[in-house]
């Protein structure tokens, strides 16, 4: 609903969102919205199954958060 005020270029989504997960939300976004905003993922998994999530949800970026910023 926040989107939908402003149209957004670009998102920056967890993965792992409590309510709605970031997969989902990517979806409702790419419906929603033309020109598509560029999509982002950011998530602390690098598994394949993820990547594959991702990318099935129309991801154009996939992120991986680190613990370790130094």
């Amino acid at each position: 609903a926040t989107a939908e005020g402003f149209a957004p270029d670009a998102a920056v989504l967890d993965v792992n969102m409590p309510g709605m997960d970031g997969c989902t939300l990517a979806g409702h976004l790419r419906e929603r919205f033309d020109p598509r905003p560029l999509l982002v993922a950011l998530t602390g998994m690098c598994d394949d199954d993820t990547r594959r999530r991702t990318e099935a949800a129309g991801f154009d970026l996939h992120l991986v958060k680190s613990g370790d910023l130094s």
